[in-house]
């Protein structure tokens, strides 16, 4: 498939998210189109190559004349003309109006089309492509309109912003372009797209001239936009990201000045959401698939020149075996043999391939506990082997303006050449040594974090939503894209009644263990205090919140609203992960909170970036070539 051909099966795969966008912007606004096919029939007529102003007062001094069309057949040439003047038409429009009224007239009898609503589709549309100046797109606005057939008419906005979009090729003739895209979209978002489209294109997008790019809700999905992203991009010290899930390791990595050239993972709405927020980039940089079933070499070949930096968090499950072999001596062996640590052992064999002078490794902390310590030896002493000197961290994002008590480890490794281990574990000393000066204190709490979001009951909120009582704001954002006056993604799940009690019961900062000492309902105590201590718990929202994890897909008992007597959305979620509001999570309903929970906050992976660039700089200069 060519790049336009996968962009083209992207925006597809996403219609839905993009018929909210529109819609939300335009609200399917009114264009005077008309209920009764008829009037239709003759407004189009009217409206065709002139101004609104001028096609709506010659419609209403007609109508007026010829009440419900009746004898309008019958009339003269001239008195319609006279009649329809101040919409600039001339006797063409005036004769193709006239004879087309007379064919109606002599085959139902009297100038009306009501027999046609009950007709099927592919009748409806052939009589109506053979009257007089009814080409496709009028014969389907008729039947959108005034019929209410689940069609798609194409005019000139909407061919331009299905080409810019990549739904159809560049400079596809019109004709050929109405038919591909008259079945392209299902039917359930033809009407708002349709009438969108043309709203969009009066505003932002316009057939002639250049697009007003920047000011677009739709530009990080448009492929005019994307290539002129890609042809401004300012090259920096090159970057692979594996496992790269939803992209915020890498949008933070980029805002620290790094240049993305490859990103893989196995879950498609995850790369799908990666390409969308990283909009430089094209679907060969940005793959969906399982790691181990390309062949050695097979990803370095994707990528050229020299990679400065390989970054990765690959699921490490397989820790048992180690405490059970480490007196035999095997345990390495066991470890790496485990297929539970098949991805930990794609991480390796990526840094054989890519040969990259740094990279990032990201986990959780027992990775590093387990077993006494012994995991974490086995996996720097594997990175050894392959070249590689290691060191770890572990770093809570509360500590680095992350409004998250979240702790995770990093391992940041440097290749040694001949005679550089001494060299290598210096670089990495000083890197981590940067990274933990670059602690802040101030006041990082969830309710500060949540300021400007849409207050939600339970049960509110949608994946796309106007803000209400604000103008939309056309201003770029960090992602390459805007948000003012929509938010993306801020959905309130629905609560049972005893749930909800208990919400309204739990004070800022209890847990489930709290609430059972202090409330003695046993309506209110489903569960056990032991095993379920942290079941229901209310963030105190004067605090970080807790660490956010995908657990979160299942239910929102753990994190609840400290004002909204709720779960939080996956908005709140991906704004205590410090994710730009202008980034959209593509995932169905729920998933979305697995890509916003699996994710490295990008404020910190950005601070990380930033470290990393700085040594690099005194070391190698890399950002001066």
């Amino acid at each position: 498939m060519t790049l336009d051909e996968k962009h083209r099966d992207f925006l597809l795969r996403n219609i839905e998210v993009i018929n909210e966008i529109l819609d939300a912007v335009y609200q399917s606004p009114d264009h005077g189109n008309k209920s009764d096919p008829m009037d239709e029939l003759i407004f189009i007529h009217l409206s065709k190559k002139t101004n609104e102003k001028g096609y709506t007062r010659a419609f209403e001094r007609l109508s007026a004349a010829f009440p419900r069309w009746e004898g309008l057949a019958d009339a003269e040439q001239s008195q319609i003309r006279k009649l329809i003047e101040s919409a600039g038409l001339g006797e063409r429009r005036t004769e193709e109006l006239l004879t087309n009224v007379k064919t109606i007239k002599k085959r139902f009898k009297r100038e009306t089309l009501d027999t046609i609503k009950n007709w099927p589709e592919n009748r409806t549309f052939k009589f109506l492509t053979s009257l007089k100046g009814i080409g496709p797109k009028s014969a389907r606005c008729i039947m959108m309109f005034s019929l209410g057939r689940k069609v798609f008419p194409v005019d000139t906005h909407v061919h331009t912003i299905c080409e810019r979009l990549g739904f159809i090729d560049e400079g596809l003739n019109h004709k050929v372009a109405q038919e591909g895209l008259a079945e392209m979209f299902p039917k359930a978002y033809r009407y708002s797209l349709h009438v969108n489209m043309v709203a969009h294109g009066r505003e932002i997008c316009g057939e002639q001239g250049k697009p007003h790019c920047n000011q677009c809700y739709l530009n990080k999905f448009c492929n005019h936009f994307r290539k002129g992203k890609r042809d401004s991009i300012e090259e920096g010290p090159k970057m692979v990201d594996l496992f790269c899930g939803s992209g915020g390791a890498s949008l933070g990595f980029k805002k620290a000045g790094f240049d993305i050239k490859l990103a893989i993972d196995v879950d498609i709405k995850a790369t799908d959401t990666y390409y969308l927020n990283h909009p430089e980039l094209t679907f060969d940089e940005v793959l969906t698939g399982d790691i181990k079933e390309f062949s050695k070499g097979a990803l370095r070949g994707l990528v050229k020149g020299n990679i400065d930096l390989l970054i990765g968090g690959p699921p490490c499950q397989g820790w048992s075996k180690i405490g059970k072999n480490w007196k035999n001596g095997n345990n390495c062996r066991d470890f790496l043999e485990d297929e539970r640590n098949a991805l930990y052992v794609e991480f390796v064999r990526q840094l054989d391939n890519f040969e990259p002078k740094y990279f990032v490794m990201e986990n959780v902390p027992g990775l590093l506990t387990a077993h006494a310590g012994k995991y974490g030896e086995i996996i720097r002493e594997d990175f050894r082997s392959h070249g590689y000197e290691s060191e770890t961290v572990t770093l809570n994002a509360s500590e680095y303006g992350i409004p998250q008590s979240r702790t995770r480890i990093f391992f940041f490794g440097r290749r040694m050449g001949e005679d550089e281990e001494g060299i290598a574990r210096e670089e990495l000393l000083n890197i981590i040594d940067k990274v933990k000066k670059r602690k802040v204190n101030g006041d990082f709490s969830f309710r500060k974090e949540m300021v400007g979001l849409p207050h939600l009951r339970a049960g509110e909120g949608s994946n796309v939503m106007r803000k209400k009582g604000m103008k939309l704001q056309r201003t770029e954002g960090p992602s390459g894209s805007n948000d003012g006056g929509l938010v993306f993604n801020h959905f309130a799940r629905s609560h049972n009644p005893r749930d909800l009690k208990i919400y309204e019961l739990l004070a800022e900062g209890e847990n489930y263990l709290d609430f059972s000492r202090r409330i003695k309902r046993k309506d209110l105590l489903p569960y056990s205090n032991e095993s379920f201590f942290t079941k229901y718990r209310k963030i105190n929202g004067n605090q970080p919140c807790f660490a956010i994890i995908s657990h979160l897909q299942r239910d929102a008992n753990s994190y609840i609203h400290p004002d909204d007597n709720r779960g939080i959305t996956v908005r709140e979620a991906a704004r205590i992960q410090t994710f730009p509001d202008d980034f959209i999570f593509l995932a169905n309903g729920y998933q979305q909170f697995i890509h916003v929970g699996n994710a490295v906050p990008p404020g910190l992976a950005e601070i990380i970036g930033e470290v990393i660039m700085e040594v690099m700089e005194e070391t190698e200069g890399v950002r001066n070539g």
